[in-house]
């Protein structure tokens, strides 16, 4: 992924990447499919060196209820959370 923006992280060095805030595991792609994954309010602009190691991330990586929350203020249908969820009132 090629951006002509700053890193979302820390502004200094040019975004290179794209950070998933919810994360691209196989087990969430199986679960909500690729494209809901991949959607771009679900990816941020970063730096390679923020993204490596995630060591700067605090505050970038969200859990699933997030997820779900954006994904449902954005009108889009959703399965069950997925087992792991530990979440009330999804």
């Amino acid at each position: 992924m090629e951006y002509i923006v700053p890193c979302t992280v820390c502004g200094k060095h040019p975004a290179t990447q794209g950070h998933h805030l919810f994360s691209q595991t196989k087990p969430a792609i199986r679960h909500y499919g690729k494209k809901l994954i991949n959607a771009d309010w679900n990816i941020i602009p970063v730096c390679e060196h923020c993204h490596t190691g995630h060591s700067n991330m605090q505050g970038y990586i969200k859990d699933e209820r997030w997820f779900r929350e954006q994904s449902k203020s954005r009108g889009i249908d959703l399965p069950p959370p997925m087992k792991s969820y530990k979440g009330e009132g999804a």
